[in-house]
């Protein structure tokens, strides 16, 4: 190239790309009412769910609690109770006033709103079988030692037999009775039963009135004198 010859001038300018946009898809008014209507049912559905959950929580609240099936060590009953009974060995005194061993398996206290018990007094000298009113005068007085507890533990309060009649199980006669517990507020029932008439077994439940008390039949029923 020579100086005469004109240089090469400037390259072109090349237009930029520009971005066209993009149409959005066209929504029909049937798609936009179903949209409307989804989003409308959102909220009371969640409210429904939410009820449901609550429902269904105060359902299974309500089912009775499982207890568990204890049974003595020393071979004479079996009962259900809401958890492991507490098991207390004390010394007490035959129908001839010897002495004789206790033992109690113990569910609560009879201040609390639900109590359950069994005691088993274990007499060295059995209780002769032609003298039925032995065994009445035992149930007797079983029944106003259980009194005076309740009147000694309650001082100022008034407690009282309500009602007490003849009980047996499993061929094995018993007593049964009631002790109210000022004006009503709380209720105590024993079972006593003399069983091989070596055995004097108490069953005792208690309950305050403002606390339901179905679970008194409920200990009641499971109780049993195994081997029988």
């Amino acid at each position: 190239m020579t100086d005469s010859e004109p240089g090469p001038g400037p390259a072109p300018e090349t237009p930029s790309r520009r971005r066209l946009p993009v149409p959005r898809p066209r929504v029909s008014l049937a798609e936009k009412l179903a949209d409307q209507r989804r989003g409308r049912w959102i909220a009371p559905a969640v409210v429904l769910a939410l009820l449901g959950a609550f429902a269904l929580l105060l359902w299974v609240r309500s089912l009775p609690a499982p207890w568990i099936d204890f049974k003595d060590p020393g071979g004479v009953f079996s009962a259900s109770y809401p958890e492991t009974p507490k098991a207390v060995a004390i010394q007490g005194h035959g129908w001839d006033g010897s002495p004789a061993p206790v033992r109690s398996f113990v569910y609560g206290t009879e201040w609390e709103d639900e109590f359950y018990a069994v005691d088993i007094c274990t007499y060295g000298l059995p209780v002769p079988a032609d003298q039925p009113r032995i065994v009445e005068a035992i149930f007797d007085a079983v029944a106003q030692a259980s009194l005076e507890f309740i009147k000694k533990r309650s001082v100022g309060f008034d407690a009282e037999i309500r009602w007490s009649r003849p009980y047996s199980l499993a061929g094995q006669p018993g007593r049964e009775f009631q002790i109210d517990f000022h004006s009503h507020s709380a209720v105590f029932i024993n079972r006593l039963l003399l069983v091989d008439r070596t055995h004097l077994v108490a069953v005792r439940t208690g309950v305050h009135s403002h606390h339901h008390g179905e679970n008194d039949s409920r200990f009641f029923e499971s109780f049993k004198l195994l081997g029988r």
